[in-house]
């Protein structure tokens, strides 16, 4: 009798801690994969009065007609293909924090070296200001259930110290992120708008695109120039838009989507974009060489 109901325990038992390990396995498994895989590296960007006037690199991608969205109250448009280019160089960002919150943005490939921009603010805790511990970027991003790629191996994130030293504010808000070249490849990437003058980004006419509740929508327009680092618009974007390309109609990106302006009583006035000036593309240009 005693033996029968040690039997009869045993097999409860090893029954309970199957299905215990068969519902808790793939996730453990998976947090081990994506937990830790951010190497950041903070720098001292140059003056750019110190930057060489060298030949621009040569394009990074070719040129694509990109359709031209209505301008009007709700002006933003789902992209009804994310796997086709320039779309398909635009990837959901899910970032982790040291703290352990979760948040979302974008991010988009720059060169065929395994190269991809983001805001700076996109990698940090909006509610502890601490870096991100883990980055996975999904590529013909649909959905959690729907995407072609997802890439969450080692990523080394270049960060220039004056964001830092300007408070997590605007100045020198991107991010540069090495991945594996592979996925440039498999994905495509924008191509390389060298050191656009002021008169040229205002002449530009753009898309600004990004994530919004895991949807790729994109609104089109054209620019004015803040400063030399910085541009705004009227395009519209939300908050996950943060760190998608502001790119021509041919496919060359220009400037990246940091932040918004607003009205003391809390209304956007105008959105914020960071330049790709030539220090931006040195810098590229120097981390991948």
């Amino acid at each position: 009798m005693n033996k029968r109901w040690l039997a009869f325990l045993l097999m409860i038992t090893l029954s309970l801690s199957g299905a215990f390990a068969e519902e808790t396995g793939p996730e453990d498994a998976e947090s081990a994969k994506t937990a830790g895989n951010c190497e950041f590296i903070f720098f001292d960007g140059p003056e750019l009065s110190s930057l060489s006037e060298s030949v621009p690199p040569t394009p990074l991608s070719d040129a694509e007609e990109v359709q031209r969205a209505v301008i009007g109250k709700d002006r933003r448009v789902t992209v009804p293909n994310p796997a086709e280019w320039p779309y398909s160089a635009i990837a959901y960002l899910e970032i982790c924090g040291s703290c352990g919150d979760r948040w979302a943005g974008t991010g988009f490939l720059v060169g065929p070296d395994g190269v991809m921009l983001t805001a700076a603010r996109c990698l940090r805790c909006p509610e502890h200001d601490v870096w991100a511990d883990s980055v996975s970027a999904y590529f013909g991003y649909r959905g959690s259930k729907n995407y072609l790629y997802q890439y969450s191996d080692g990523m080394k994130l270049y960060i220039d110290n004056a964001f830092l030293a300007g408070g997590c504010g605007i100045d020198k808000d991107f991010a540069i992120i090495r991945i594996n070249p592979d996925v440039s490849r498999k994905f495509n990437w924008f191509g390389a708008c060298w050191g656009s003058s002021d008169p040229e980004i205002a002449d530009y006419y753009v898309q600004v695109a990004g994530f919004d509740n895991g949807k790729l929508r994109y609104d089109s327009g054209y620019l004015d120039v803040l400063d030399e680092d910085h541009i705004v618009f009227q395009m519209d974007e939300a908050g996950q838009n943060t760190g998608g390309p502001i790119f021509t109609q041919d496919g060359f990106a220009v400037g990246i989507v940091i932040s918004e302006e607003k009205t003391e009583t809390g209304i956007a006035v105008q959105n914020i974009g960071y330049r790709l000036t030539r220090e931006v593309w040195a810098k590229i240009r120097e981390i991948t060489e």
